[in-house]
C-alpha cells in the first residue's frame, strides 16, 4: 500500500506530461506553387554601346516557383527563357 502512495505523484506527473505533449499543435507544413506562362514578344533592343539595334521576336516562357515554409519564410524563383522565331 505504501508503494502505491509513493508512485501516485509519479503517475500524476507522467499524465500531465503526456497531456501537454499530445495537446501541442503540430508543426506547420511548407506549401509551394508553380506558375508557367508563355508570352509572345516582338521588341527592338540596343545591347551595345555602338548603337546597333537588334530585333527580337518569338516567345518568352516565364516560370515562377514560390515555396513558403511553415515558419512563414518565402522563397520565390523566376526562370525566363526566350525562344526566338526561326
Amino acid at each position: 500500500m505504501k508503494d502505491r502512495k509513493l508512485l501516485r505523484p509519479l503517475y500524476t506527473v507522467a499524465l500531465i506530461l503526456c497531456l501537454t505533449v499530445s495537446g501541442s499543435p503540430a508543426a506547420a507544413q511548407a506549401s509551394s506553387s508553380t506558375t508557367a506562362t508563355t508570352t509572345p514578344i516582338d521588341i527592338v533592343i540596343a545591347p551595345s554601346c555602338e548603337g546597333e539595334l537588334i530585333r527580337m521576336s518569338g516567345e518568352m516562357h516565364v516560370t515562377a516557383h514560390n515555396t513558403q515554409t511553415g515558419a512563414g519564410e518565402s522563397n520565390l524563383v523566376f526562370v525566363l527563357q526566350v525562344m526566338p522565331q526561326a
